[in-house]
């Protein structure tokens, strides 16, 4: 079985960006990217829902010149600065971007309708994750069928808003997870998922930036297993 380091979930973090139709065409399916350490995964499935925004990974590893979907991951991209979908989305989430826009009766509008507000209606990316979700596993049960297997989601990765989105299906489908600097979930999250990461905060992997102001919710949250960790880029020296 092929285990990744919480580097490479990073780096496959980063790939699921690739899923953007606009940006990099319709041929994601088929693709092969190599992760660090020489690790070869093909892409599998994918969703890229234009409506709002959301766009979501699966690969399996190549292993000996064969696709193994006994170690499927799946990934889902953060906020795309350019993706006005993206940017609703966020201001429906993080509470100072939900502050300014509310001040805004046009803004406040498009968010009701396209942002996490419209769950109910079946419009924001939470639902888009739902589908997203459904959309790999029936695609590996079909596999599974073929290989006489039982294949299911193995780990999931995001950063950002995709962290929060992955955080809510990992809390729903009990698979373990790493994210990065991930958004506040917690007003997706019913008692019963909160209670499941409770009892499992070692599946539910959070690294972030203190001072950020999308990740430090988990400051005082610290839901599943939190870790504090500088910016890369930063030139700061430590205190």
């Amino acid at each position: 079985m092929v285990k990744l380091d919480d580097n490479q979930y990073k780096d496959l973090s980063d790939k699921s960006y690739s899923v953007d139709e606009k940006a990099h065409g319709k041929k994601a399916v088929g693709k092969t990217f190599i992760l660090s350490k020489g690790y070869k995964y093909k892409v599998v499935c994918k969703y890229d829902d234009k409506r709002n925004g959301f766009q979501g990974l699966a690969v399996a590893p190549i292993v000996h010149g064969k696709v193994d979907y006994n170690n499927v991951q799946i990934a889902i991209a953060g906020t795309n600065a350019q993706d006005n979908h993206d940017l609703i989305t966020d201001a429906s989430k993080i509470k100072e971007a939900r502050d300014v826009a509310d001040k805004d009766s046009i803004t406040k509008k498009i968010i009701s309708d396209y942002g996490d507000d419209s769950y109910q209606d079946g419009n924001s990316q939470f639902n888009s994750a739902d589908r997203f979700y459904t959309r790999v596993q029936d695609k590996l049960q079909a596999q599974g069928k073929k290989d006489g297997k039982n294949y299911t989601i193995k780990h999931g990765t995001g950063y950002s808003l995709g962290g929060s989105l992955m955080i809510y299906l990992a809390a729903e489908h009990h698979f373990p997870i790493t994210t990065f600097s991930s958004a506040d979930p917690r007003d997706r999250l019913n008692s019963k998922q909160l209670t499941f990461i409770n009892n499992h905060p070692e599946m539910f992997r959070d690294y972030y930036h203190q001072g950020d102001w999308i990740s430090d919710w988990q400051d005082t949250a610290h839901l599943g297993k939190t870790f504090v960790v500088r910016e890369f880029e930063s030139k700061t020296p430590p205190n």
